[in-house]
């Protein structure tokens, strides 16, 4: 028996939404269809991986199994994410954005909690959003908890202009819907169970002038 355990790279995809998740860069197809069985080689989001139907949280769940220098990609960012922000807080907005994109480190931290942190971390404020967040707005990646696409752009949407420039914003929501992760109507859907957060008529109008192009 060898241990091969360094040359593989885990991602654990856990939670009511992670089929839904995995079905926006696979067909249902090829997923594994029973609990503990898996498949040899998928490709997500240009990286071969394994996949199997395993998982230790009692949720619904896959892992995903790629090599390690792929790893730098979701699970990387979502593993630097975990580390940097408050503990039990949901990872949101920017930072969220930051988790499912790529790109240039955020300047702030956002979390989704009922407490305040004033002090920065590693120079970067923490912004925290004091919204609901039901379970089926959080993904689970490796350990850390964020919001999933759909929730992602809205938060971004609902970003007041003083917090966040509206072409950046713009930019990753764009983004977010342009690589199949979230689609207008699902934001449109959010929005209609949330019609008193702040900005929400401004971000419904946003994302009814996208659906078109979605």
């Amino acid at each position: 028996m060898t241990d091969v355990s360094d040359e593989w790279a885990q991602l654990a995809l856990q939670g009511p939404k992670s089929k839904e998740l995995l079905l926006g860069f696979l067909p249902e197809e090829a997923l594994p269809k029973k609990y503990y069985h898996f498949v040899p080689e998928v490709e997500v989001a240009n990286v071969r991986c394994m996949l199997s139907r395993t998982g230790y949280t009692g949720e619904w769940g896959y892992e995903l199994y790629c090599r390690p220098e792929d790893a730098e990609t979701l699970f990387g960012r979502a593993n630097i994410t975990n580390i940097l922000k408050p503990f039990n807080t949901v990872s949101c907005a920017v930072s969220a954005a930051w988790v499912w994109l790529g790109g240039r480190f955020p300047d702030t931290i956002d979390v989704i909690s009922t407490s305040h942190y004033r002090a920065p971390i590693r120079g970067r404020r923490v912004r925290v959003f004091n919204r609901k967040a039901p379970r089926d707005h959080i993904a689970t990646i490796g350990t850390l908890q964020v919001t999933t696409p759909a929730r992602t752009a809205c938060d971004l949407a609902l970003l007041p202009a003083t917090e966040h420039p509206g072409r950046e914003a713009a930019a990753m929501i764009y983004a977010m819907m342009d690589s199949g992760r979230c689609k207008p109507r699902d934001c449109l859907d959010i929005l209609d169970e949330n019609r008193y957060w702040a900005n929400a008529p401004r971000a419904r109008t946003f994302f009814e002038y996208l659906a078109p192009c979605f």
